[in-house]
């Protein structure tokens, strides 16, 4: 993923009876960071620590979780995964 920090990228993941969604990144060096996870019952974003809340943004309709990356640099290569 690769970016000049002026375009937004947005990742889809399609989540059916689960209450909470997190997402993940794999950077380069291997190292698997949470970012956040999404409360379904309750409609709430909860950060893990040490993520940037200006970076990262989340956002569900239906089973459709969308993790939203704002101001894309190449410091934000990496895997995106999200788990239930």
């Amino acid at each position: 993923m690769l970016g000049n920090g002026q375009s937004q990228v947005h990742i889809t993941c399609r989540v059916q009876t689960f209450i909470y969604v997190h997402w993940y990144v794999q950077k380069k060096n291997g190292q698997l960071e949470g970012i956040l996870y999404m409360d379904r019952n309750n409609q709430r974003v909860f950060y893990h620590p040490g993520a940037n809340q200006n970076k990262f943004l989340a956002a569900w309709k239906s089973d459709d979780f969308t993790l939203t990356i704002k101001k894309v640099t190449d410091e934000d290569t990496g895997t995106y995964y999200c788990a239930h």
